[in-house]
Order: structure tokens, then sequence, then C-alpha cells
């Protein structure tokens, strides 16, 4: 049986199952192409539709020796139209034969065709096949924080009053400027309570929220953001409970009402990442929107020792094009909203597949099972792939430049051009299974907890 939903806003992905008197009810809340999993398979199509920079060159090289192989076999043809008259015709079928563009032109395709589904089996789907290229030797890896090294799952933990309006007032008044964001932050107002009547609301990415309420302007976001509406630094709070923590403020005309102290819980496998990446000589650099020494109690949790934190929308833009102006090639890994211009300004970018859909739009890569570990493995699976690819480049020019002159010269004929052909070409494709077959014991697999709620 199903049931419509009344709230449009409580529209997610996927559906959910209920009891209600005595009934078994299933909302459908997103189906066919709005689904989650429509919005993926759309972004690996993309991926058909994007040229690596080997598959145009092979293109090219394809195109060229065709041309080389009619007029090398027309040459032959006419020098063996004099020498052997018989053996004219035969000589020009098998230098038409013997040689193999098709094994150039299939040298890199096939080899990303299987690099593309050994990682949907390690829960990274590919938007874009010329990532790979670039993945494999990015020298510069720049992390967001909220929602990329940590869950984005901030709670709640303490809350100072820092003017008049007691503390359910200021909750109530938090809750009803957060209610129409998307970002993590959000989540740790959204619970059962009081909410304020606030007016014109506006969303600053990477900042705060702004709206009227009581006919009075209140702000709550970064205390940057806030000081501009409070007039002034904010009054002393209990640093001892905000050294490491997120802390999110509120403040209307008439100066500071409230500090927020947030947490953030770390992925479990964000060491890893980190610890690994930097043994294979990757920098490692942590830009965040987040407070100076939230992000530097991450970085120095995970070894880090490039960050930045306060960093707007612009500025991640900026330290990455720094990065790529220095000769880096940057891959960035982001979740948020905020992230969707550095992602698209990055040599390769990486999106959490339960982040902002303007993220993943942007992204070469979604990472549709939110494990960090998926980015190792498709960081391996790039470099191995790349290797393959030069491996067949390199078969298939050496057999050219083997079989075409012996086919001229008549050394091989039709028959035998027939088999090297087909040969050549099989070894190319025999060389890039080689990436599918390999055993996997860390394969991914879809399920319905694969997926979290979005963030901005």
């Amino acid at each position: 049986m199903l049931h419509q939903p009344r709230d449009r806003r409580r529209a997610r992905l996927g559906a959910r199952a209920f009891h209600a008197h005595d009934q078994r009810l299933l909302e459908v809340e997103r189906a066919g192409a709005e689904t989650r999993a429509a919005a993926i398979a759309r972004l690996v199509e993309r991926a058909g539709a994007a040229k690596p920079r080997l598959v145009a060159a092979a293109d090219r090289i394809a195109h060229a020796l065709t041309w080389v192989v009619l007029a090398v076999a027309a040459a032959a043809w006419l020098y063996w139209l004099q020498e052997a008259p018989e053996r004219a015709l035969w000589v020009a079928v098998a230098v038409l034969v013997a040689t193999c563009p098709c094994a150039l032109a299939l040298a890199a395709p096939i080899t990303l065709t299987a690099a593309a589904g050994r990682l949907l089996e390690r829960g990274v789907a590919l938007t874009r096949s010329s990532a790979l290229e670039v993945l494999s030797r990015a020298s510069e890896v720049v992390l967001d924080k909220t929602g990329t090294l940590t869950l984005g799952r901030f709670a709640l933990v303490r809350t100072q009053m820092l003017g008049m309006l007691d503390e359910q007032a200021c909750l109530a008044l938090a809750r009803a400027l957060e209610a129409g964001s998307r970002h993590p932050i959000a989540r740790a107002f959204a619970g059962a309570g009081a909410r304020a009547q606030v007016t014109e609301l506006t969303n600053y990415p990477g900042h705060g929220i702004a709206a009227i309420a009581g006919g009075r302007r209140v702000r709550i976001g970064t205390e940057t953001f806030c000081r501009a509406l409070a007039c002034g630094a904010p009054p002393a709070y209990d640093a001892q409970h905000s050294a490491a923590r997120t802390m999110v403020f509120l403040a209307d005309a008439s100066g500071w009402l409230a500090v927020f102290a947030l947490e953030d819980v770390l992925r479990d496998d964000a060491a890893r990442l980190a610890d690994t990446l930097a043994r294979e000589g990757v920098r490692l650099h942590l830009v965040s929107g987040d407070r100076e020494a939230v992000v530097a109690d991450i970085a120095r949790r995970l070894g880090i020792a490039r960050f930045t934190g306060g960093a707007s929308p612009q500025d991640k833009h900026a330290y990455v094009a720094r990065l790529q102006a220095e000769g880096g090639v940057v891959a960035m890994i982001g979740d948020g909203l905020n992230d969707a211009p550095v992602l698209a300004r990055a040599d390769v970018s990486i999106a959490m597949g339960g982040g902002a859909d303007a993220a993943q739009l942007q992204a070469d890569l979604v990472l549709i099972g939110e494990r960090l570990d998926s980015v190792l493995a498709a960081r391996a699976i790039a470099r191995r792939a790349m290797q393959l690819v030069r491996q067949n480049f390199g078969w298939a020019v050496a057999y050219n430049a083997v079989a075409l002159p012996l086919a001229a010269i008549g050394w091989i004929g039709p028959w035998e051009a027939a088999i090297g052909m087909a040969a050549s070409s099989f070894i190319v494709v025999l060389n890039a299974m080689r990436l599918a077959a390999a055993p996997d014991t860390g394969s991914w697999k879809a399920s319905p907890s694969s997926y979290r709620s979005q963030s901005a």
C-alpha cells in the first residue's frame, strides 16, 4: 500500500517501511529518475563522453597509421608489380591485413572500461574517464574536513549564553535559522523543540545564515560573520570547551546572544588515508571553513602539516589554483555545496556519495560507499590501469612496426597476416582484462545504509 507524503520537505533518498494501525505502509519518497541511484547512473554515463588524452592520442595515431598502411600497400603493390606481378596483389593484401590500427585504438579504451568496472566494485563511480590518468600522477591532495574527513554528524554538546536571552530562546532561534540549511551543522539543531518565527532567510555559504526575527536582524554562523552584525568581539566564553570543537555563534543587532559548541566524529579510515598517501610521497593539505583551532586539531591527529581554517569557497579555489601554479597536480576531496567551485578547479576531484548534488556534478569520481579507503583503491587502480595502457601501446606500436615492413617485403602472406592481426588485438584485450580479473577481497556492495543524508 502506497502512502503519498504530505510534506515534500521530508523527501529524501529511497523508501522506508513503518507500521500504522497494524498495517505495513511503504512511503515512496523518490522514484525513477529522481532517485540517487539514477543520478549516479547519469554521472557514470558521462564518463563515456569524456575522452582521456591517452585515448585521443591513440585515435590520432590509429588514424595516421591507417593512411600510412594504405600508402605502403599501394607502394608495395607497385613495386611487386614490376618484380613479380603474380605476387603484387597478395603482398598488398598482406600489408592491409597484417597491420592493426585497431590494436592501438583498443589499447586505452578497453583498459579504462575494465578500470571503471573495478572501481564500481570498490564503491567508486567514475564520471570522467580522463580522471584516471590524472589521479595516477596526483602530487597534491586537498581535503575538506566536515563530511569528508569527519562523518558530518554534529552534536550539540554545550550552549553558553552571551546576552540577555535565555538558553531556550536562543535554541529556538537557532533551530529556526538552521531549518532551511542542508549543511551538516544544521542537523545538530534539528531536534524537537520550539522554533522562533523568522523571515527573509539568507544563506551565506561558508559563513552562516541571516534572517529577521521579531523585527530585528539575526545571524548564526562563524564569529567573523556574526561580528559584522554584533559590532565587536564576543564576550569571553569558556575556551576549555572550544579548543577542538566547532563553535557556532548567534547574534543580533543588539549584540552577542550565544555560542554553541558542536562535536563531529572523525572517520575511522581517515588516518589510514593520510598515512598511506604520505608514504606514497603525496603532499596533503587540509582546507576547511571551520575554525583554525578545530582544523589544527584534526590536522595534528592525522599528521597533516599543511592546513588552513576559516577558508571561504573563494579561499579554497585560490588555494588549489596556487598549488597548480607551483606545478602540482591537485586532487580535491570534498562533499559540500561550498566545495563545488574548488572541485571544478582541481585537476581531479572526488566527492562523497552522501554529499551535495552540486559537488557530485563537478566531481570526476564519486565515493558511493562513503569510505575514504576507496580513494586509496581508486588511486591504485588508476596507476595499474595506466601501466596496462602503456603496455598495450608498446605492444601495438611494436607489432605494427615489425608487421608492416615484413608484409611489404613479402615475408608474410595474407593468411599469416590475418592470424597476426587477430592475435595482436587479442593480446591487447587479454592484457587489459588482467585488471578486471585481479582478485579483490575488499569489494563494496550496495546497501540502503550506503547513502547518508546530503550535506551542503
